[in-house]
Order: structure tokens, then sequence, then C-alpha cells
């Protein structure tokens, strides 16, 4: 019984590790677009 416990409280750790990582990953990944299209603008309005 306290064996799978543990293995559900380590598996809870897991998912919520993977959360925050998936979290920050999409954090990063729109900063990233967004600083793109910033400078895509700011190019854009350059050439007009």
């Amino acid at each position: 019984m306290m064996y799978k416990l543990a293995v559900n409280q380590e598996e809870g750790v897991f998912k919520v590790a993977v959360g925050i990582f998936e979290y920050s990953l999409f954090e990063l990944i729109f900063e990233l677009i967004e600083k793109k299209t910033k400078t895509m603008t700011r190019i854009s309005k350059l050439m007009i």
C-alpha cells in the first residue's frame, strides 16, 4: 500500500514538473514570436 502511494506521489510530482516545463517553454516560444513580429514590423516600416 505504501509503495503504491509513493509511486502515485512521484507521478504527481513528475506531472507538475512537466506542466511547469511545458508552460515555460510556451512562454519562451511566445516571447520569441512576439520579438520576431516586432522586428518584422520595424523592418517593414523602414522599407516603406
